[in-house]
């Protein structure tokens, strides 16, 4: 049996790396042959690894180490320096391993989160009864009227339920209010023989949770308000188009709608909104009803859109500073379109506010009035407003005035 020289057995103050690197540089020394090596490394760390694993290991080590001595003479230091080179290199190349396993696995994760998204909402809207054509309701129409007319509704806080000093709100009280408005629209479009009607989702559509005091005014739990909300407002725009055609554009971001989840601020994180829901929803249910349409391509932008060759841009308002001159001519420079008007929610008063004109038209900011109306912290403000929707008018000659639904 082969006596093995003491020499090469594992020093006490020796690492792993060292002592390959040791055995296989010094292997001709040692008189070990490469099977022996393996054999006492694996000894020497209690493993029981093929001996190409050692060697594969150290190889880098070897390779710099060879290359130094043939480039260097016998020169420690260069070889010592050389072989160091030649570890950070190893490092910087298994760092970028990790980074490429690690990138991987997270495309892995966000693609398998992506698909159970994807095949959730699939579940949904297969489980989902869309709503029947209505009987169309045909009237005598002499002549088309030109005007086109927008209903802004907003703010309307789905799920609430509180007694303020001049309101008292809730859910029955939600769906008495979209009755009044259906009953006084369907008599604006016979009277001025609309074919055509434009109306505005202008967010907060349900009450959300967003600040502690909201758990306390909450008839109903949010995600029951993101499903019972959109069915009332389908159903109420199924109605309407028995009428006139109808173009529906909903804002899908507002502050109330706002999850915020893991302590995150307001907007912090401004794709997690429960509005997108609420609008896919509402373009589910109306999928077969051809007398109107759903616009859900805006995502996270603002709405924008002509009516009459004026350029609007609208939004629920939550992240402008206030509804002041600089609103239009701000929104224009950011997104390099000359806008007409900018329409907005969130303050729940209504107002109109001139900031320029054009050579037929005013250039306006209108503020939608708020479908709640007034609340208690509202009422802690001193501020009062009845709850109603305005109808906004435009001729040639851009916004000509408005008349409101009073609830």
């Amino acid at each position: 049996m082969k006596k093995i020289n003491s020499n090469s057995l594992i020093q006490t103050d020796e690492t792993n790396k060292d002592y390959r690197i040791r055995l296989y540089q010094d292997q001709e020394a040692y008189g070990l042959t490469n099977k022996e090596i393996g054999e006492l490394c694996n000894e020497a760390f209690a493993v029981n690894y093929d001996e190409s694993a050692h060697r594969k290991y150290i190889k880098p080590y070897l390779d710099g180490y060879n290359d130094a001595k043939q480039e260097n003479g016998t020169d420690d230091e260069n070889i010592q320096s050389l072989i160091e080179k030649n570890q950070v290199v190893e490092e910087n190349i298994r760092k970028e391993r990790y980074k490429i396993q690690a990138t991987k696995l997270e495309r892995d994760r966000q693609e398998r989160q992506e698909s159970r998204f994807e095949l959730f909402y699939e579940n949904v809207r297969e489980a989902i009864t869309t709503l029947p054509m209505p009987e169309i309701k045909s009237y005598k129409i002499d002549k088309i009227n030109t005007d086109e007319y927008m209903v802004l509704i907003a703010d309307i806080h789905f799920g609430a339920k509180f007694k303020s000093i001049h309101n008292e709100y809730s859910i029955e009280e939600v769906k008495r209010r979209f009755s009044k408005l259906l009953s006084e629209l369907i008599v604006m479009v016979e009277e001025k023989k609309l074919k055509k009607l434009t109306l505005l989702g202008l967010g907060d559509d349900i009450q959300g949770i967003i600040h502690l005091t909201d758990l306390m005014i909450n008839q109903i739990p949010v995600v029951k308000a993101v499903v019972e909300f959109p069915r009332i407002i389908a159903n109420f725009l199924n109605e309407l188009s028995a009428y006139c055609e109808l173009e529906y554009f909903p804002v899908q971001n507002s502050n109330h709608s706002q999850t915020r989840p893991l302590g995150t601020k307001a907007s912090e994180l401004a794709s997690e909104d429960l509005e997108k829901i609420i609008v896919g929803h509402i373009f589910d249910l109306l999928s077969k009803n051809d007398r109107v349409i759903v616009h859900d391509e805006f995502e996270d932008k603002p709405i924008i859109f002509e009516i009459k060759g004026f350029k609007i841009i609208a939004q629920h308002g939550h992240q402008l500073k206030s509804a002041n001159d600089n609103v239009l001519k701000d929104l224009s420079d950011f997104h390099r379109i000359f806008f007409d008007y900018a329409i907005l929610g969130h303050l729940h008063a209504g107002k109109e506010l001139v900031v320029g004109s054009n050579s037929v038209n005013n250039r306006d900011v209108i503020v939608a009035d708020g479908f709640i109306g007034s609340c208690p912290y509202s009422d802690s403000l001193f501020k009062d407003c009845k709850g109603a929707v305005k109808i906004i008018k435009f001729t040639k000659n851009g916004y000509t005035g408005y008349d409101k639904v009073i609830f």
